[in-house]
């Protein structure tokens, strides 16, 4: 009876040491879970503030975009007025030396 009593106790002590192995390699798979996501939370920090700079670079980009608007319009718009008014006066003598009787030159002013 004793070697039955000293297989089973072997057993339990193999079953024991595998045990142990488990948990050392969960341990150590926990460690390197817990690394990775320490890292991965350090990338999104990165990935956040470069979005955050991003908007506001199109944000700066878009004022700058409308403000060049601005000033193209007004100078077209300026541009215009003054080729109107440069030809206006010679338009309707134009267009009654051509032969149109009942001319009328609009202003935008």
């Amino acid at each position: 009876m004793p070697s039955k009593r000293n297989d089973r106790l072997s057993r339990v002590e193999r079953l024991v040491e595998k045990i142990a192995v488990e948990i050392r390699e969960l341990r150590e798979f926990q460690r390197e879970t817990t690394e990775q996501i320490r890292e991965l939370r350090e990338s999104q920090k990165k990935t956040d503030e470069q979005l955050r700079k991003t908007d506001e670079q199109l944000r700066k980009t878009d004022e700058q975009i409308r403000k060049s608007d601005e000033k193209v319009n007004k100078l077209t718009d300026s541009w215009g007025r003054f080729v109107e008014g440069m030809v206006s006066p010679s338009a309707e003598e134009f267009m009654r030396k051509k032969g149109f009787s009942d001319v009328h030159v609009t202003h935008r002013y």
